[in-house]
């Protein structure tokens, strides 16, 4: 019997292109500026848009949650997604946007068109001036344009990579990102995709421990999801419908992606190589359920390592990462952060005072690399 995708999710990653303006050092597709430009078509798109929600009607799923992503999604152009919103108008469906961006090709003319059409913003920043030009360009001009943004009462949700040269920059990263207002923000350690920069289990443990002091000190207005959420999480406040970060859901495969060359993969965060391409978006969403590669992967998301089985966190930590549960030879392991994550909920528990770890509620997983899904769209006057 074949799985209904993105169910509890309703959540799908669409990548408009395949090129990106910045080339990050650490980018996950840093190969991506030596490949031919490719673009999800506005046909593809439309096509896209029918195979959803015919699926979803199908299936009983009212609403979706559609995060535009890349390579930059914004090179696209505004008049691109002015066209698919008058799309998705002609479908009488739900849809919600959201766009993940590096922010440098942000003006009011895009402000006007976010708040116009209810789009919710995600920002590729790492955390500080200091921290950012470590890996990234144009610093300046993406607090600019996120400044542009509060300007006109939009709250992205920042995404700052933390590496093995900018995690000791936690104090810098902390007060600057009290200085502009954000929905969210994550936290997202560097890993595998460049030797040169991944983020050691030990100053995994350094940067964790340092910035969960500050945020826990402070007022807590920041909200770093990936502490609101093992907070929550540990004091049971949880439940199966919450969106948290999918790293603490064990659930990954829930949100499928669809690619610029149309093949559609189990998960953004994993490598684009063939074993986690699930199918071809001209085969259909109901043939995806029944795809051998898409079983192998639900079954090795749900293969549990012994030593999480024994460990006291595993309600809280939900297996970790399928990507960085996975070894260079394929072979199934625990997350690569395991000791860094085990060694920070120790001591989350020790603050909160909890004797024991009760929760067994994991949630419902969002999307790392991109804003929150949200079930209902915002009023914005």
């Amino acid at each position: 019997m074949s799985t209904t995708l993105f169910k509890e999710t309703k959540t799908i990653v669409l990548k408009t292109n395949n090129s990106c303006d910045l080339k990050c050092t650490y980018c996950y597709d840093e190969s991506n500026n030596s490949k031919p430009f490719r673009t999800l078509d506005l046909d593809n798109v439309y096509s896209t848009l029918k195979q959803l929600v015919d699926y979803s009607k199908k299936n009983r799923i009212s609403n979706l949650n559609l995060i535009w992503h890349g390579g930059e999604p914004l090179l696209m152009g505004i008049d691109y997604y002015s066209k698919i919103v008058n799309m998705q108008k002609d479908f009488n469906f739900d849809f919600s946007n959201l766009i993940q961006t590096n922010a440098t090709h942000l003006n009011l003319e895009w402000v006007d068109f976010f708040r116009k059409n209810n789009f919710k913003i995600g920002v590729s920043f790492d955390g500080s001036v200091t921290a950012n030009n470590i890996h990234r360009q144009k610093t300046d001009i993406v607090i600019k344009n996120i400044e542009l943004l509060n300007q006109y009462s939009i709250y992205p949700s920042l995404i700052c990579v933390i590496s093995d040269l900018n995690f000791l920059h936690y104090n810098e990263m902390f007060d600057f990102l009290k200085t502009i207002k954000t929905e969210y923000t994550d936290l997202i350690p560097c890993y595998e995709n460049n030797g040169r920069y991944s983020l050691s289990n030990s100053n995994y443990k350094i940067f964790m421990k340092s910035m969960f002091d500050l945020w826990w000190n402070s007022d807590r207005k920041l909200n770093i999801r990936f502490f609101h959420n093992i907070v929550d999480k540990m004091q049971c406040k949880v439940a199966f419908s919450d969106f948290i970060t999918c790293s603490l859901t064990g659930r990954c495969g829930e949100i499928i992606s669809i690619n610029s060359d149309q093949k559609v993969y189990f998960c953004d965060c994993l490598p684009k190589e063939t074993r986690y391409q699930i199918g071809l978006l001209s085969q259909g969403f109901d043939n995806i359920g029944e795809n051998s590669n898409y079983n192998a992967l639900k079954l090795s998301n749900d293969f549990t390592h012994k030593d999480c089985l024994e460990c006291n966190f595993l309600n809280i930590c939900g297996k970790g990462c399928l990507t960085r549960r996975q070894s260079k030879n394929y072979d199934l392991n625990k997350d690569y952060y395991c000791e860094g994550r085990q060694f920070l909920f120790k001591h989350i528990q020790t603050i909160l005072g909890i004797t024991e770890i009760k929760n067994k509620v994991i949630g419902t997983p969002a999307f790392t690399r991109g804003p929150q899904p949200i079930q209902n769209k915002l009023s914005i006057n």
